[in-house]
């Protein structure tokens, strides 16, 4: 599925999800996983950890222009 939706985004698409601190791997794995895939992706336990994740990697990726 990730790979997926890797393939569909080509890179146009960024992905940030705030779930409970208990549901994310210490490692984050299965992000690492689907940006092995191509998925710019990652996960936070707070909705400002994500955002700001979010912000950051937009302007990095210049998705944010216009």
């Amino acid at each position: 599925m990730v790979e997926d939706w890797a393939h569909a985004a080509r890179g146009t698409v960024i992905v940030v999800m705030v779930v409970s601190p208990a549901l994310i791997h210490p490692r984050k794995f299965g992000t690492k996983v689907a940006q092995q895939f191509g998925l710019i992706c990652d996960v936070y336990p707070t909705e400002d950890e994500a955002l700001a994740w979010l912000a950051e990697t937009a302007r990095v990726a210049n998705l944010g222009a216009g």
